[in-house]
């Protein structure tokens, strides 16, 4: 078994993160998946009854300044990164996303 070192593990995501980013703007999401991502998010902060100040205050605890007023305008507009949406699931401690309701 191979163990790796936790900023090898960083440095993959952050890999990762940064080919999305590229893919993301190059070719931008269609309205749709924006709202999907927007809706996913806050269907899971309301599940967790958490505001933005709250959420404003976990994402600093695990290392991600923002604030209240930077995160209602990244949610209203819909528009934020992948890195943004895995690290407020992470904040929230939401280690399972429905993408969708069973039918």
């Amino acid at each position: 078994m191979i163990f790796l070192q936790p900023e090898t593990c960083l440095t993959r995501v952050e890999t990762w993160l940064t080919m999305m980013y590229h893919a993301l703007t190059m070719n931008p999401p269609d309205e749709k998946w924006q709202e999907r991502a927007k809706g996913l998010l806050k269907a899971e902060l309301a599940r967790r009854h958490i505001s933005y100040r709250n959420l404003a205050d976990r994402l600093g605890a695990i290392g991600v300044r923002d604030n209240e007023r930077n995160i209602a305008n990244k949610m209203s507009r819909g528009s934020f990164t992948a890195a943004f949406f895995v690290a407020c699931l992470d904040a929230i401690d939401c280690r399972v996303l429905r993408l969708k309701e069973d039918e």
